[in-house]
């Protein structure tokens, strides 16, 4: 009795082991249905550019469900705003050539089920800065997760050169939002 009392223990004890250390799931953004937009504004009129160019990777506990980690990498020159001089300045202003890509690593994730605080370091401009914010977080079927959110930063924050029309600058905020619905691989 004793003997089959340990030996269940045990394998219980295993079990619980091997349920916690299971490997992350990884799920990829798809790209035709993902997006990050930005958004400015000057005292003359505002815009918005999009890019579905999204490459993006997040990590999910396969028993819970939720999200450890997360990255995010996409091309500056990705972004339409549906007007072509304007997209070429702005690739002009924020150094595009020299600094090709937009990322984002997180540093702290804490998922609350329907709401997940970020933490992480994006990278803009050769400027690297921490931010957080919360998404939300929808399960569509267990190998489909949507993430949207949004969050707000400084273009001079990021050693970048406010554009200017008419001598006057744009603001000093881009707002970033995106949506991004994740496969398991």
């Amino acid at each position: 009795m004793k003997k089959s009392i340990i030996i269940i223990l045990t394998l219980v004890f295993i079990t619980c082991i091997f349920a916690q250390s299971a490997k992350p799931a990884k799920y990829i953004a798809d790209k035709k249905v993902s997006f990050i937009k930005y958004e400015m504004t000057h005292p003359l009129h505002s815009w918005s550019g999009m890019s579905h160019e999204v490459n993006s990777v997040v990590l999910v506990n396969p028993q819970t469900q939720k999200v450890i980690k997360g990255a995010v990498k996409v091309k500056v020159a990705s972004f339409d705003s549906h007007n072509a001089n304007r997209d070429s300045h702005m690739i002009d202003v924020t150094e595009a050539l020299k600094y090709p890509y937009i990322t984002f690593v997180t540093t702290n994730v804490e998922d609350r089920g329907a709401n997940v605080k970020i933490t992480g370091v994006l990278q803009f401009h050769g400027v690297k800065k921490t931010i957080s914010f919360v998404a939300k977080k929808k399960i569509i079927s267990p190998s489909k997760i949507q993430i949207t959110g949004g969050f707000q930063v400084k273009v001079t924050d990021f050693k970048i050169r406010r554009p200017r029309l008419m001598g006057i600058p744009v603001e000093d905020k881009i707002v970033i939002s995106f949506k991004a619905i994740y496969n398991k691989l």
